[in-house]
Order: structure tokens, then C-alpha cells, then sequence
């Protein structure tokens, strides 16, 4: 999760990098809850967080478990057509959205073809 927020590589995640991470996990954040929770993680007063912060960050505010309802909600979200399964073009598709586009040979390494 933290190289997927980490857009830019620089090694840790900036205030729009937490915003957008925080709406792809189904959050709408006002600016200044952002503001907020980095203000709150931020060790070492730097303006972002690194992956040791970020972990503190999750480990806070993780959720013991989700409930199977919960589960379901987020499966349907990968599943466009709502055959129960997920196809790789949706795959594809979301992991192109969420972070850096894959190439032919990254694609074919992941779903091991």
C-alpha cells in the first residue's frame, strides 16, 4: 500500500499522495482532516510521512477484521460484472488506476502468463 501511495517514488507520501490514498480506500476526506492526520503521524515534523510513520498510521486505524458484509462490498467493487469473479481486464484496469501502469512483461510476471 505504501509504494502504491508513494506516486512519485520520493520514499515517502505527501499530503495529496495520503488524500488520494485515502479515497481509493473509499474515504472523503475534507482538506483538512488530511491536514489533520498528517499533523497526527508525522514524527519528525517533515510534511510527510515515511514508511514507519505510514505504518503507525494503518496500525492505528486498522479494523480488527472485516465482517463479511464488508467483504463482499469491496469484492463487488473489482467485480464490474457481477459474476463473481474478478477478469483480468478489471485487474489490469485497477492497478493501472491505483498506481504506476504496468508494463506487457510486469502484466504477464503478475497473472503468471
Amino acid at each position: 500500500a505504501f509504494m502504491l501511495a508513494d506516486e512519485d517514488k520520493s520514499g515517502s507520501i505527501d499530503l495529496n499522495e495520503l488524500e488520494k490514498m485515502m479515497q481509493w480506500l473509499g474515504q472523503a476526506p475534507a482538506p483538512y482532516e488530511v491536514r489533520q492526520i498528517m499533523r497526527e503521524y508525522d514524527d519528525d515534523g517533515d510534511g510527510t510521512l515515511n514508511f514507519q510513520e505510514f505504518l503507525n498510521l494503518i496500525h492505528e486505524n486498522a479494523k480488527p477484521k472485516a465482517d463479511a458484509e464488508e467483504l463482499k462490498e469491496i469484492f463487488s467493487a473489482f467485480d464490474s460484472d457481477g459474476s463473481g469473479s474478478v477478469k483480468t481486464d478489471d485487474l489490469k484496469t485497477i492497478l493501472q488506476t491505483v498506481g504506476d501502469p504496468l508494463t506487457n512483461s510486469e502484466w504477464k510476471d503478475l497473472i503468471g502468463g
